[in-house]
């Protein structure tokens, strides 16, 4: 019988989500053979569809289209060391607090991106038989504006979607 894949969502690198994230990570390791598991971390876009502002009309206040080259460029390498910097910092924690020999292995990956295209894509990359995700319940205006990743996960997924409360600290 094959092993199952498993994608496991991260949605912050903090002390704090990281160690609400163990039994995620436990229950994860429990219901593979496989030889490892995949955390994933997607940052969103410090500035999102900057290839739109272009088109918006007088772009007299950002100054020249050199200058919007220029930052969109840093905002890019910026995001980018960030998810570099989160994978890092996930990676540290794993291994402190599941030590170098933890099995099934745990592999981190962090991108920018929009979380549940990411994540499914990364999934998909992976051959992953299932994605876990914690819920955030959201409410009001956050849900409106924010949506749910795990929401968007289970309407858009072709692999199946366990959804886990947050577990308070």
């Amino acid at each position: 019988m094959k092993p199952i894949r498993i994608c496991l969502a991260i949605d912050s690198y903090s002390q704090e989500t990281l160690e609400r994230s163990v039994p995620s990570i436990e229950m994860a390791r429990r219901m593979t053979s496989d030889e490892s598991i995949h955390l994933v971390h997607i940052r969103y876009p410090l500035v999102n569809n900057m290839d739109e502002i272009g088109q918006v009309g007088d772009m007299s206040w950002l100054g020249s289209r050199e200058r919007l080259i220029l930052l969109k460029q840093h905002f890019k390498e910026s995001d980018e060391e960030k998810a570099r910097h989160s994978e890092g910092k996930i990676a540290e924690f794993c291994e402190k607090r599941f030590g170098e020999d933890f099995q099934p292995r745990i592999e981190v990956v962090a991108a920018v991106g929009q979380s549940a295209d990411k994540i499914i894509a990364h999934a998909e990359s992976i051959d992953a038989d299932m994605i876990f995700v914690a819920s955030e319940s959201l409410k009001g205006f956050s849900k409106i504006m924010l949506g749910s990743t795990a929401e968007r996960l289970v309407k858009k997924s072709q692999i199946p979607v366990a959804v886990f409360p947050k577990l308070s600290s």
